[in-house]
C-alpha cells in the first residue's frame, strides 16, 4: 500500500542554499539523491547560486559534513551520480 495514490515520476533537488562555507548542510541532499536513485527513481540535482562552487576542482573533495564522517562531500556527490542521479548546473551562477 502506497502512501500516495499517484507516485512521483522522479525527484528533483534544487541546491539553492547549499553553500561550501557551511559544510554541515552539504551531504544530506546527496544522500537523499543516492537513496532515491538506488531505488530506480529518476533523480536530477540542480546546482544554483553558491552550490556551483562544489563542482570546482578541489572544493568538494576538501569538505566533510562533520569530522565524524570519513566521506567527503565529493564522495557523497559521486555516490549519488554512480546510482544514476543527473547533475545539472545553472550557467548564470558560474
Amino acid at each position: 500500500m502506497a502512501f500516495v495514490e499517484h507516485g512521483a515520476d522522479g525527484l528533483a533537488l534544487l541546491l539553492w542554499q547549499t553553500d561550501p562555507a557551511v559544510p554541515g548542510k552539504l551531504a544530506t541532499p546527496f544522500f537523499h539523491a543516492a537513496a532515491a536513485a538506488a531505488m530506480d527513481v529518476p533523480v536530477e540535482i540542480y546546482f544554483t547560486a553558491t552550490s556551483v562552487k562544489l563542482l570546482l576542482p578541489g572544493v568538494a573533495e576538501g569538505l566533510r559534513a562533520s569530522e565524524r564522517f570519513d566521506k567527503t562531500i565529493l564522495d557523497a556527490l559521486r555516490e549519488a551520480h554512480a546510482h544514476g542521479a543527473k547533475l545539472l548546473v545553472c550557467t548564470d551562477a558560474l
